[in-house]
This record gives structure tokens, sequence and C-alpha cells, in this order.
């Protein structure tokens, strides 16, 4: 889960929270909506603060493992160069020949 969709989700609960602010002004002369609407927001923070949580934790789980990719991949190009260059040159190739099509 990437920021951008951590930030669409946050934008869409802050709109309807706005929009609950919109009801219990036209409404406000009851308690129970009083209470929903509170209830509501309280609700929707707790999801804003859990979302961040998780997309924060998500996020630096794939920079470790994308460093471990990186850190695997380098010592195979260290072990294995004629290899790495000979698969490089034919990857190339197959692109070139996909591509010019």
């Amino acid at each position: 889960m990437n920021t951008n969709v951590v930030d669409h989700i946050e934008n869409k609960i802050e709109a309807g929270v706005d929009h609950l602010r919109s009801d219990y002004h036209q409404f406000s002369g009851g308690e129970k909506i009083k209470e929903a609407y509170r209830l509501a927001e309280s609700a929707t923070c707790d999801m804003v603060e859990a979302l961040k949580s998780k997309a924060t934790e998500v996020i630096a789980e794939s920079k470790v493992h994308a460093g471990d990719v990186a850190t695997k991949a380098e010592g195979y190009v260290k072990d294995k160069p004629l290899w790495t260059i000979g698969a490089a040159f034919a990857a190339g190739f197959l692109i070139s020949k996909l591509v010019s099509k």
C-alpha cells in the first residue's frame, strides 16, 4: 500500500466527516445525532491512524525486502560476471527484436 492510497483513503474519510458535520449542523437539536456524530468521528480517526500505521509498516518491510534483493543480485553479479553480461545481452537482444516488429 503506498502513500497515495493512504492519502486517498484519508481524503475520502475526511469528506465523510465533513458530510457528517454538515448533517450534524442541520439536525443539531437531537442528542442521538450528536452522539452518532461523535462515534463516527472517533471511529474514523481510529481507522485513519490504523491505516497510516499499516501503510508505514508495509513500506518499511518493502524497503527491507528490496534491499535484500539488491544485495543478492549484487552478489550474483560479482560471482558470475560473464554469465550476467551474457544474460543482459540476450535480454537486450530479445527486447530489441520485440520492439522493432
